[in-house]
């Protein structure tokens, strides 16, 4: 099988998240980040698995395109052939229990807020952080999104109106180093979880096929998707 750009963009930024992956039946990718604060799930246009086994579990999953342009992929019992015209590769599974168990549900209550976040947006979130050297998100009930170093009174920090305010008085905060994400503009929900953790739902919009989806869930605490 062939992977289409959009799938190949999309594991390369998985496993920026996390260097394994289970492969399943079907056209669904998904990855959480060792600490259990990130999960990432894609909807994709390939169905992997048809004629093969029943999981592969991958490990630095990013180097099967690092010598390859458009390979075709052999998804065999211990490990992925990988051809392209005169040359080939054997990228061997591996061990299952090296891959990281995913939440197959995610069931907030009604998000404490809703916004969106341009490509332009995300772009001077992470430009901001570098230049001030601040490694958090603080998100308000006030409508505001800030770029900051939490505790730090010497930090100037740099603030985004996002549109969107409530009565309820929260604020929700994040370290700017989980927004691993591919570029694009996204739709956010903030919720409050059954857990009182705070997790955030990032939502790529304008996706070319409607059958298509790529989500990222970060939540705020470290091991709280064992009780998401």
């Amino acid at each position: 099988m062939k992977l289409s750009p959009r799938t190949v963009e999309i594991l390369k930024n998985f496993n920026v998240i996390s260097s394994t992956i289970m492969i399943k039946p079907g056209n669904k990718l998904s990855v959480m980040h060792n600490g259990r604060t990130v999960a990432a799930f894609a909807t994709v246009s390939e169905n992997f698995l048809e004629n093969g086994p029943d999981q592969a579990p991958l490990q630095n999953y990013a180097n099967i395109f690092r010598l390859f342009n458009d390979p075709d992929l052999e998804f065999k019992d211990t490990h992925i052939l990988i051809r392209e015209n005169n040359q080939s590769q054997i990228f061997k599974y591996c061990h299952p229990d090296l891959v990281l168990s995913i939440p197959t549900t995610f069931k907030p209550i009604d998000p404490l807020i809703s916004f969106k976040l341009t490509h332009q947006e995300m772009s001077q979130i992470e430009k901001a952080s570098k230049l001030l050297n601040a490694s958090h998100i603080i998100v308000t009930n006030d409508g505001k999104l800030t770029v900051t170093e939490d505790g730090n009174d010497s930090i100037n920090d740099f603030s985004i109106d996002i549109g969107a305010q409530r009565d309820v008085e929260f604020r929700i905060k994040f370290k700017r180093s989980y927004m691993t994400f591919i570029k694009g503009d996204y739709q956010v929900d903030m919720y409050m979880m059954r857990n009182e953790n705070y997790a955030c739902k990032f939502h790529l919009l304008n996706e070319e096929d409607e059958s298509l989806s790529l989500d990222y869930i970060v939540t705020l605490q470290d091991g709280s998707f064992c009780n998401v």
